[in-house]
């Protein structure tokens, strides 16, 4: 078993937001810990119709 409070900064080091989802699917506590990461940034494009609005009534 990996000790938890190493998790934390494994995860600091998992750049692409593909590799942060396979960990979160993991177990538990990876998801725990991967997917606060997710989502620290979010990303609107300006071809998707209506996504500003979308995500403003998500948040």
């Amino acid at each position: 078993d990996l000790p938890i409070d190493i998790l934390p900064l494994i995860l600091a080091f998992v750049v692409k937001s593909s590799h942060l989802a396979a960990g979160a699917l993991v177990d538990k506590t990876w998801n725990e810990f991967a997917t606060p990461r997710l989502y620290e940034r979010v990303s609107i494009f300006s071809w998707h119709k209506d996504a500003k609005t979308k995500v403003c009534t998500h948040f």
